[in-house]
């Protein structure tokens, strides 16, 4: 039980170092604005610095891309970056016993230039942060105000409004283990989900309400059928994430999600346009589910919502990003090969076998980085003239935005073929 434990306490990283979930809480941001901004000419500036945070990234310089995205973020709102903007923010552990007490951790994604303390006040305790240090700050459990939830625990930083989240749970560690050994294979996976999540620690999952989940599916309180979302699932070793609409039972149309490299199954629900696609497939009364993409990721979904839900897909659209666009290019032998599939800036320069005929939507920013927009357009090129295919350039935007521009367009391209 110590260990399941430990696995929610992350090591306190340097003052100045930024972790996945720092950059992830930022992307989320950034998603949030960039929908709300729609002004062409704030979005040209803030594209240079999305660039820049998508190149820190990819050569492991979180710090650069975590201030990159702060900047991008300020140019969207028409203001300068703000000495509170580098504070990171996290519960250690992220999860607290009703009696108990939990450590805010302040710290700094970067150096945030400024020699002055700053204002924090969180369940009405003020603290001055000292710059480039770390502050930890004990909180009791009574403070926050509810037993057993999941809460966004409300904070002040310089006058910035602010969250971080905090799960409240009796029990914790005991009924967590519990969970382990469940025999609905569904209950064992959320709880199995929640100690990975407890070890990645990219973002917030609500660990109250997915291990409360887990408990009413093995007492049968809440039937499989009944559930609409599964905040981790697991096939054939292939982590996944699930959203299914209400009442859905035998057949559906499936939508599978493939994310780009670096990232993992939270991208399409909580960035790639803050979930956009996963309200766009329940609108349409389609299963969203997005895989941890990989070679056979796509069938290992399949294979979950047959075998664990009893789902079957009447038809399937696939929709992937940058890598994950390369590999939705390789899901011709699906089973039922996809009726169409979206592409957002796509690694591929060429069409997988079994996909010759399949309806492909293109989508790319103008200001994409230069050897996947070569890539791309050379993708175009040999498509062009073909039946069901659809090409499209935005401006501006370039690599991460890409997904959250053309995902009504995508869905616009899919609905064609759901007739």
């Amino acid at each position: 039980m110590l260990s399941l434990l430990a696995a929610f306490v992350v090591q306190t990283p340097p003052a100045t170092v930024a972790t996945r979930y720092d950059l992830g809480d930022r992307v989320k941001r950034l998603d949030t604005v960039w929908l709300i901004v729609t002004d062409t000419g704030k979005r040209a500036h803030a594209v240079e610095a999305v660039s820049a945070s998508v190149a820190g990234f990819f050569t492991g310089r979180l710090g650069d891309a975590s201030k990159a995205l702060d900047r991008a973020i300020a140019l969207l709102e028409g203001r300068e970056v703000r000495p509170a903007d580098p504070v990171t923010l996290r519960f250690e552990p992220a999860v607290v016993d009703p009696s108990g007490t939990v450590t805010l951790e302040v710290g700094w994604a970067y150096d945030p230039g400024i020699k002055s303390a700053i204002p924090l006040v969180v369940a009405g305790k003020e603290v001055s942060v000292k710059p480039g240090e770390v502050t930890k700050i004990k909180v009791d459990a009574s403070q926050l105000g509810q037993a057993e939830t999941d809460m966004a625990v409300p904070i002040t930083v310089d006058r910035q409004k602010r969250t971080a989240q905090v799960s409240v749970i009796a029990d914790f560690g005991k009924r967590l283990e519990a969970a382990l050994a469940f025999k609905s294979p569904i209950a064992q996976g959320i709880a199995k989900g929640i100690v990975e999540a407890g070890r990645r620690r990219e973002t917030d999952l609500p660990y109250a309400t997915m291990l409360r989940q887990a408990e009413d599916l093995e007492k049968g309180v809440v039937k499989p059928e009944q559930i609409e979302q599964i905040d981790y699932a697991e096939q054939d070793s292939v982590p996944m994430r699930v959203a299914i609409p209400k009442g859905l039972q035998g057949s559906g149309t499936i939508v599978i999600a493939m994310h780009g490299a670096g990232a993992s199954e939270n991208m399409f629900f909580e960035s790639y346009g803050a979930g956009l696609a996963v309200r766009e497939a329940l609108k349409r009364g389609w299963v969203f589910i997005a895989p941890r993409a990989g070679a056979g990721s796509a069938k290992a979904a399949l294979t979950w919502l047959k075998e664990k839900r009893n789902i079957t897909p009447s038809r399937v659209f696939v929709m992937g990003h940058s890598m994950g666009g390369g590999l939705a290019l390789t899901t011709g032998n699906l089973d039922p090969k996809p009726a169409a599939l979206a592409l957002f800036a796509p690694a591929a320069r060429s069409v997988g076998t079994g996909l010759a005929g399949t309806p492909i939507f293109l989508a790319v920013g103008k200001q994409e980085m230069g050897m996947l927009l070569g890539g791309v357009q050379s993708l175009a090129k040999s498509m062009e003239g073909k039946p069901g295919f659809e090409y499209k350039q935005f401006d501006p935007c370039e690599h991460l935005m890409i997904v959250a521009d053309a995902l009504p367009d995508a869905y616009r391209f899919f609905d064609t073929y759901a007739k």
